[in-house]
């Protein structure tokens, strides 16, 4: 094996089990009860075997991982031909009365990808059948919520961070137009501490109502303050100070959660 390839799968070794996959939820407490199950060899093994060219395996500090064919433009995010599954949400996401599953894993996504992605199958004659697979469609803590069709969305939440500011994002997935769940975003709590500001969000209630479809997130915003007069870099001078509690208020229609 020639010396990059190695210095690579070393790195492959070290790096991934800090950055890839799951989410660990390091700063914030999550606030959408997930239905999105973990995956176990079987399972993996039972959903991913239209997908998968050779048999789902354990790889210790890595978890599970197959090697798939790449078939079409439709899974082009897949990098390599690399996939590692991680959990599972069923529902019905193309139609009504689909059956359907979402699975979350990654394929050496960085974070501009938010580190993974969704494989999206759907069941027909018995059989998992893959649709496509999606960088930065972040799918490891959701729900589903059904829409008046029938048709169900995905009401998610994730984090990230990165330059002083530690994200907590609320979002919605519809899985029949996959995109970045930072275009999909309801609500943002952004927290931000540099040498010269503090800025405190948190999300403190995220309420969802099945029966009158209606979504009611409470943001709170304790510190919005500078420490110094002096400008830094990157460092947004005139942000006006938020509410210090603000409630927003959704309605999960036909096309997607509409606010109030």
């Amino acid at each position: 094996m020639a010396v990059n390839a190695k210095l690579t799968l070393l790195l492959a070794a070290v790096i991934l089990p800090i950055t890839a996959g799951r989410i660990d939820w390091r700063g914030i407490t999550p606030k959408v009860k997930s239905q999105v199950r973990t995956l176990h060899i079987a399972d993996a093994q039972a959903l991913l075997s239209s997908f998968c060219k050779d048999s789902v395996k354990p790889i210790a500090g890595i978890g599970l991982t197959c090697a798939t064919s790449r078939p079409g433009p439709r899974f082009s995010d897949l990098v390599g031909d690399r996939f590692h599954p991680e959990g599972v949400i069923f529902g019905h996401f193309t139609g009504p009365v689909s059956d359907d599953a979402a699975v979350s894993g990654w394929s050496f996504e960085s974070h501009p990808e938010l580190w993974g992605g969704t494989l999206l199958l759907t069941r027909r004659d018995g059989k998992w059948m893959p649709l496509w697979y999606k960088s930065a469609v972040i799918t490891e803590s959701c729900r589903a919520v059904t829409m008046p069709s029938g048709r169900e969305v995905l009401l998610c939440e994730a984090e990230d961070g990165g330059m002083g500011h530690q994200f907590h994002y609320l979002f919605s997935v519809d899985l029949t137009r996959p995109a970045d769940i930072r275009k999909t975003l309801l609500v943002t709590a952004d927290s931000y501490e540099s040498p010269c500001a503090i800025h405190q969000q948190q999300l403190q209630l995220v309420d969802w109502a099945p029966e009158s479809r209606h979504l009611s997130v409470t943001l709170r915003t304790p510190q919005w303050r500078r420490i110094s007069p002096e400008p830094c870099i990157g460092d947004p001078m005139d942000e006006k100070r938020p509410p210090l509690r603000s409630v927003l208020e959704f309605d999960l229609t036909d096309r997607g959660f509409l606010p109030r």
